[in-house]
């Protein structure tokens, strides 16, 4: 242990008394006072010793340097790991709160399957396989993410809490201190009755033999039926909150509550962890069973109508959801596209679907493979007069619309670092793609380009947000970059001309992506055209939705 450090004004009263006491037997024959003296170094010893000892008492308790305290520093860090966790429940609850938009999504998904069971006189549970496999997929990164906020706990004890804050720990109430131990962190679903339906992630099948009491791991089943309630365990033991600690006695500074029993003033229950992830369970479990409830009757109306197969159902009859219409969406991020590549080329394939309302539309066609098609039918009435003769003949002509046909700007190069300026007024941005373009229009990087032609564009602002809008004529756009994103990763253009050409022209093009293959259609029915333009859009709201509860989940 090293001596304290002492004052300047104790050292100096220390060095004068001392230089006083050596010079004190020549001063006794100069002045014969030497008792005076004496006594005088040593009142004077006294005090010095006193003033230095309390001035270093008191310097030793001072910082060298300006800085925060301790305390105030670790609940600092200890509040940011709470708001960060309780953005994200809001994040969740948003997340269901928008899975009402998703219905139809899911009774497209359930019914199209029913169409595979026809010969069978009740539909099975299988016909609910690609919805249950879209709500674990949803459900298990909204789990991930959940359960790396405490592993971000953990990071803060072992990376943050160190040296001089040491003495600070973050615990799970009743299970676990992160500085004696790991994060072994499991959601839950603690069943109280016998009658649950669940599914197996892993497995996309029903499992039975839970009962009142089990609890169900999140992140690998789906609970859709059965009373019960979300818990947090570390381990095996449940807990309701965590706490920031200092001392080894646990002395608790600050506490965030998981559950409402345990929910201080400025987080009400309802938003509690365990309350939001019970209504996104409550959520997903009203979009099974309606899709369920749909396709049921879906399946029995088909088979009243004296069809058993679903080659023998009329194709008018058919509303096949979104990602059947579409490119198959798995092939698509199988080549390498990433979910803005995709929702960027859906979005401009329904931006295209949504202009065909304006002529008299057909069908929607399908095939044995699952492909679709849309027919949509002109209709001209032409009336000519030979001599007197008024003969009036009805003309019409179909076009097949499919994304093969479907003539559109290259998506995949995106406009980055971009200032806009319309009628004066500037904005950034820091992304443009081209939705829909009038004629071909050239950019230059850091060179201005005035629009001649009205231009519809996705632009993604720097703090994130997404806007479709419609840029007029004389709008000034001025890239930073332009860049393309290709199975051969970002190419960087200098200047770069956008085209309109088919959808295939540019999958080829940028990621070799195969041409599908689509059957020629065989009826009409502007219903069914209607139902699928409606069942495209909540797709792209899916994507969104998807990419960012991922990008939130890596987040540690």
């Amino acid at each position: 242990m090293r001596p304290p450090k002492h004052s300047p004004l104790f050292l100096a009263t220390t060095i004068m008394l001392a230089v006083m006491l050596l010079f004190a037997q020549p001063m006794r024959a100069a002045v014969g006072t030497i008792t005076v003296i004496a006594i005088s170094a040593a009142i004077g010893f006294g005090i010095g010793s006193v003033i230095g000892w309390l001035s270093h008492a008191y310097v030793a308790n001072k910082p060298e340097r300006p800085g925060v305290d301790l305390s105030s520093y670790a609940k600092a860090v200890f509040h940011n790991w709470e708001i960060y966790t309780q953005n994200k429940l809001g994040m969740i609850d948003f997340f269901t709160d928008l899975q009402t938009r998703m219905d139809l999504y899911y009774i497209r998904r359930a019914e199209y399957k029913a169409l595979d069971y026809l010969s069978y006189s009740e539909p099975p549970m299988d016909i609910m396989k690609p919805v249950v496999s879209d709500l674990c997929q949803l459900q298990k990164q909204i789990i991930t993410m959940v359960i790396a906020q405490f592993e971000e706990a953990d990071n803060i004890v072992d990376n943050t809490f160190i040296g001089d804050l040491s003495g600070y720990d973050i615990r799970f109430s009743g299970a676990a201190s992160l500085r004696n131990e790991e994060p072994n962190v499991k959601i839950v679903y603690e069943l109280s009755s016998d009658n649950a339906t669940i599914w197996s992630c892993e497995l996309i099948q029903p499992i039975i033999g839970f009962s009142s009491g089990d609890r169900v791991d999140l992140s690998k089943y789906l609970v859709v039926s059965g009373s019960g309630t979300v818990k947090v365990l570390q381990g095996n033991t449940a807990f309701y909150v965590v706490k920031l600690v200092t001392g080894g006695s646990g002395t608790e500074l600050e506490l965030y509550a998981l559950d409402p029993a345990y929910a201080q003033p400025d987080v009400p229950g309802w938003a509690t962890m365990t309350k939001t992830l019970n209504r996104m369970i409550e959520r997903f479990s009203e979009a099974y069973w309606q899709a369920w409830n749909f396709a049921v009757v879906y399946h029995q109306s088909l088979r009243q109508l004296g069809y058993t197969d679903r080659h023998q159902v009329p194709l008018h009859f058919i509303c096949p959801p979104p990602d059947v219409a579409f490119y198959d969406l798995n092939d698509l991020a199988q080549a390498g596209m990433s979910q803005k590549d995709i929702a960027s080329m859906y979005l401009v394939w329904m931006e295209q679907t949504a202009e065909l309302l304006d002529i008299d539309v057909g069908c929607l066609m399908g095939s044995t493979n699952g492909s679709v098609t849309l027919t949509v039918t002109e209709t001209a009435t032409i009336t000519t007069v030979v001599n007197g003769t008024t003969t009036t003949t009805v003309v019409t002509s179909h076009v097949i619309i499919t994304p093969d046909n479907i003539e559109i700007p290259d998506v995949f190069t995106r406009l980055k670092d971009v200032q806009i300026c319309i009628n004066g007024t500037c904005f950034n941005a820091t992304w443009v793609a081209i939705i829909d373009a009038l004629g071909d229009v050239t950019f230059k990087k850091g060179q201005p380009t005035v629009l001649e032609n009205p231009m519809r564009v996705l632009v993604e602002f720097p703090n994130g947000t997404k806007r479709i809008m419609d840029l007029t004529s004389g709008t000034t756009i001025t890239p930073g970059d332009i860049i393309t994103h290709s199975a051969d990763g970002d190419i960087s253009h200098d200047q770069y001309t956008y085209q309109v050409k088919p959808m295939p022209y540019w999958m080829e093009k940028w990621w070799n992506y195969p041409k599908p293959h689509f059957v020629e259609p065989a009826d009409k029915n502007i219903t069914a055209l209607i139902q699928l333009v409606v069942s495209l859009m909540p797709l792209i709201i899916l994507l969104a939705v998807i990419q960012l509860i991922s990008s939130l989940g890596k987040r540690r």
